[in-house]
């Protein structure tokens, strides 16, 4: 059966002068995609597509020379939308984290709802998996909406969307079977030693 993989961008340089959509990797994000690569290649994917942001371009530029396979950006797989907030505090953050996963129909953090951001994410989805309908694809993307993702699409117990979220790290892969997404392997964080 073919997969998706989802990828967690790597560490970004954090910046408060910058938008976070244009965060390059921080050096500990680029040392890990070697190990980042290694969890991707018993999939080998067929096609590498990011997203736009700098960090999740980035990430899939070092996979792609990594693997020694080439990849493309895709509209509509960013990360939730939150550029009107600016620099919050890591406390506002995660409140405001909370918030977005509780009252998902609203727009209680950000820019968007957990729900606009979850149907944008989906729908660009499916593009870039109709094109690839039985080969294995890898996305770089972002932690809200691979959460948003994942735990929509499992059948069995529910998963907490904001406990699932608090459980990624820099960078973290899921494999999800298709073409019901049922989740198979969660690799909550690879670092640059492979663990």
């Amino acid at each position: 059966m073919a997969k998706l993989i989802l990828v967690r961008h790597a560490a970004p340089a954090t910046d408060a002068c910058v938008a976070p959509n244009q965060w390059p990797l921080s050096e500990a994000g680029r040392a890990s995609a070697h190990a980042l690569a290694q969890a991707l290649a018993p999939y080998w994917p067929a096609v590498l597509v990011s997203s736009r942001e700098a960090k999740a371009a980035e990430t899939a530029a070092l996979l792609a020379r990594e693997l020694g396979t080439r990849y493309t950006t895709a509209l509509g797989l960013q990360e939730h939308s939150r550029a009107s907030l600016g620099w919050v505090s890591d406390a506002e953050f995660q409140a405001g984290m909370a918030a977005l996963f509780a009252r998902p129909s609203e727009v209680a953090f950000g820019d968007e709802s957990a729900d606009q951001a979850y149907d944008r994410f989906h729908t660009a989805l499916n593009g870039v998996l109709g094109l690839f309908p039985d080969q294995n694809v890898a996305v770089v993307t972002h932690g809200t909406v691979m959460t948003l993702l994942i735990t929509r699409a499992q059948s069995g117990p529910t998963l907490d969307p904001l406990a699932f979220w608090q459980r990624l790290g820099l960078p973290a892969v899921a494999v999800l079977g298709r073409p019901d997404l049922a989740l198979e392997q969660l690799i909550e964080k690879v670092d640059a030693d492979g663990h």
